[in-house]
């Protein structure tokens, strides 16, 4: 039988909306989203002005590295006008942005929590191999950042990262040598359906985030399937998908960002679907990104 949990993280540590700017949204922000994305007219001459050269590198760049990066660092530019700060400001406080950014916070507090959680359980006269794979990973943030700051002794990490991208790969490579990260580090290019496993290699932890929101639901329920195959007893797949929100058919229309959305429901079935018996869901305050945490 299989046990499926769903609820909401508390907001503590994660971005929310201040009263203020819940008003603001209400009011004007997303009666005004609404209106621009069926006149792409408007979008554009919004993409044109001095101001939006952030959100035109994410329309540029949707899917890819490039664009998620810039969300998580929050590296938006200074303007020195008024007008300019104003269609940056625009661009930088869509939900959707603080939620990316508030999954990548719990993607890497779930990751330490089962590392850790391995390394307490270990054998204390051997050597902990810990095998971590990340499929699709764009820059491998969550998975690196976690491995950087836990740093535990007697821990041996074994990380293999995948990615049908060069471009990603390098990046995640120079980030890697960034965090200091000395560890067993594996860089394969190829696509999710394609790449192969070892059958004598299997998984402690496996990270596939931002990837499924690009996928049919039996192609969906086809990488899971083979992805658990590849997890250790006792370890966690890691996934997670974007929600129907406010302001998906302005991301569609004008950013012309093709995500499939789907509620947490949704996701426990594709879960239950791929055999997992035991899954969790955990929605990330304000409601846009579902992230389940999967075992056998």
């Amino acid at each position: 039988m299989n046990k499926i949990i769903i609820h909401i993280e508390l907001p503590n540590d994660y971005e929310t909306y201040s009263l203020l700017r819940k008003l603001v949204n209400l009011a004007f922000f997303w009666p005004f989203l609404y209106l621009v994305s069926y006149f792409s007219f408007i979008g554009k001459f919004l993409l044109s002005q001095k101001g939006s050269e952030d959100a035109t590198i994410l329309k540029e760049n949707a899917g890819n590295h490039k664009a998620i990066e810039k969300i998580y660092l929050h590296n938006w530019r200074n303007y020195p006008t008024a007008t300019q700060k104003i269609y940056n400001f625009f661009w930088g406080s869509f939900g959707n942005v603080m939620a990316a950014r508030n999954r990548l916070k719990l993607v890497e507090k779930l990751t330490h929590h089962y590392i850790l959680t391995r390394f307490l359980r270990r054998d204390r006269n051997k050597i902990l191999e810990l095998n971590i794979l990340s499929v699709a990973c764009g820059s491998a943030r969550s998975v690196l950042e976690t491995v950087s700051y836990l740093n535990l002794p007697g821990c041996k990490y074994n990380i293999v990262l995948v990615d049908d991208k060069k471009e990603a790969l390098e990046y995640a490579s120079n980030l890697a040598t960034k965090l200091q990260i000395k560890d067993n580090i594996t860089f394969t290019r190829k696509d999710v359906f394609e790449f192969q496993t070892s059958p004598e290699t299997n998984f402690d932890v496996i990270e596939v985030v931002g990837l499924l929101e690009y996928l049919t639901k039996k192609d969906i329920v086809k990488l899971l399937q083979k992805l658990r195959s590849t997890l250790k007893p006792g370890g966690a797949l890691i996934t997670s998908n974007i929600c129907p929100n406010v302001e998906q058919r302005f991301i569609t229309n004008v950013i012309k960002w093709p995500l499939k959305y789907k509620t947490a429901e949704n996701l426990a079935e594709l879960t239950a679907a791929a055999g997992f018996k035991d899954v969790e869901i955990k929605i990330v305050p304000l409601k846009i990104q579902a992230v389940a945490i999967c075992k056998k």
